[in-house]
């Protein structure tokens, strides 16, 4: 466990541990917790895809199942890969901390990374405030809305099937209330991996424009250079090891999961709504992990070719030919894309997330054409 609070990786550790994955010997309530999260999230998959097959069979009810089948496609997979990976992620948290803790050995360049850690800090606290009262926020409006309407027009933040009627009011908030549990259970599992996500982005960019500094400074002759990219690739290598699987998964998904919200939110422009502002915000909270992904698979790939600029724009001619060959080995490593990616060929960045945004807008076009 890592020991220090200013830590970001300590941030990461926690998240992991106060959101239920963690499971410890001498806390019996940490297996009850885990226990609970994952009997909600399995009883969300069975519900939401028994609503694609049992539900109302209209397209909104079909099309809102399938979306929420797709979330607990992406939940289940973050899941299941802490379980098969939790001995990975602790290792790599704490190879994390100790290249953290060599680089703030060097005074001249301590305030980057602390600077770094710090907004990367009042960032993530944002963020998770956002998420984890997203669910009993859009129940409080879904409440107050559905009341205005005298229950007339009924939605809930999630579609799922449940085997009561729903005609009444009280069976109708009881669902509800089961749904924003899901919810909240979902937000649970996948909110640790989007704050390790962007600390590992933030702390590997910080790294990399300090590598990029020192060739202005030291020269290509300073050894921790090589040293510490070395490391640096290895541990960017050893991210995608652990999480690339799930993180392909999640860009396959992404596409769909909007589409029951983006159908809702055409609906409400379509009869002029008040209701189109929660649309609108459900529906862009379902592209977060996409962007949280790709942003930062975009981000290391950026700071990565900068530093194989840096490294050229030094002043290697006048290095003796032993510094000329780490040089070389480092600005051929460079000119690879290093980023977050899948089997090396499917990159998480920008372009991936523009092709995720374009299938989006096609799936919905072909469904708008049924309505």
């Amino acid at each position: 466990m890592i020991q220090d609070n200013s830590s970001p990786f300590h941030m990461v550790h926690y998240a992991f541990r106060i959101f239920g994955f963690m499971i410890y010997e001498d806390r019996p309530w940490s297996l009850l917790y885990s226990s609970y999260h994952w009997l909600i999230i399995n009883t969300f998959g069975i519900t939401s895809l028994l609503g694609v097959f049992l539900g109302s069979g209209t397209l909104e009810d079909t099309v809102g199942s399938l979306s929420s089948f797709a979330m607990y496609l992406m939940t289940i997979a973050k899941m299941v890969t802490y379980i098969l990976k939790e001995k990975e992620i602790r290792d790599l948290l704490k190879r994390l901390e100790n290249l953290r803790l060599e680089i703030l050995e060097d005074k001249e360049n301590r305030d980057y990374v602390i600077v770094a850690a710090n907004k990367g800090r009042k960032i993530l606290m944002v963020l998770s405030a956002y998420v984890l009262t997203g669910a009993i926020i859009g129940f409080i409006k879904q409440t107050i809305y559905d009341y205005m309407t005298d229950f007339t027009d009924r939605r809930l933040f999630l579609q799922i099937w449940v085997p009561w009627s729903t005609v009444e009011i009280w069976p109708y908030i009881i669902e509800g209330f089961l749904v924003t549990l899901m919810a909240e259970s979902a937000v649970f599992a996948n909110l640790p991996f989007a704050i390790f996500h962007f600390t590992f982005t933030i702390q590997m960019s910080t790294y990399l424009r300090i590598l990029q500094k020192y060739f202005e400074t030291k020269g290509p002759a300073d050894k921790s250079i090589y040293r510490q990219h070395k490391v640096m690739i290895q541990l960017i290598q050893d991210y995608n090891d652990i999480f690339s699987a799930q993180m392909f998964l999640e860009t396959l998904v992404a596409p769909i999961m909007p589409c029951g919200f983006g159908l809702i939110f055409i609906r409400d422009l379509r009869k002029n709504e008040f209701n189109q502002l929660d649309a609108f915000q459900k529906l862009s909270s379902c592209f977060l992990p996409s962007i949280i992904v790709c942003s930062c698979g975009q981000e290391i790939m950026t700071q990565a070719e900068r530093l194989h600029e840096a490294s050229y724009m030094s002043k290697w001619y006048e290095e003796k030919p032993k510094v000329r060959k780490d040089l070389l080995m480092l600005m051929t490593r460079t000119t690879k894309a290093t980023t977050m990616n899948y089997r090396h060929y499917f990159r998480f960045d920008h372009q991936r997330l523009a092709n995720v945004n374009n299938l989006f807008v096609q799936m919905n076009r072909k469904i708008l054409n049924y309505l």
